[in-house]
């Protein structure tokens, strides 16, 4: 019985580290604004460039790797409730 107290104990810890996880996660996903400030990997802006469609590439970037971050923290929270679950059905 002491094994099964460990366990979910230990899934326990594992689903609570999930969260801080999430959290860090989408800390890091809404800290910059879209479209603000140059991009490293951006496209170098000609003359000829409309500053606007510029800019819009960049708000569009933006907003697509933020997307990316939140599936991954919505998939860590998932984790993290079934985690809770076992955690809290095993010692039955």
């Amino acid at each position: 019985m002491a094994t099964h107290g460990l366990l979910s104990t230990v899934m326990n810890i594992v689903a609570q580290a999930c969260a801080a996880g999430a959290v860090l996660l989408l800390v890091a996903a809404l800290w910059r604004r879209p479209g603000s400030g140059p991009f490293l990997l951006g496209p170098v802006l000609s003359e000829r460039e409309d500053p606007e469609r510029v800019r819009a590439q960049r708000v569009m970037r933006a907003l697509y790797w933020k997307l990316i971050i939140l599936r991954s923290v919505v998939g860590i929270i998932v984790l993290q409730a079934a985690l809770t679950a076992i955690s809290a059905i095993l010692p039955l």
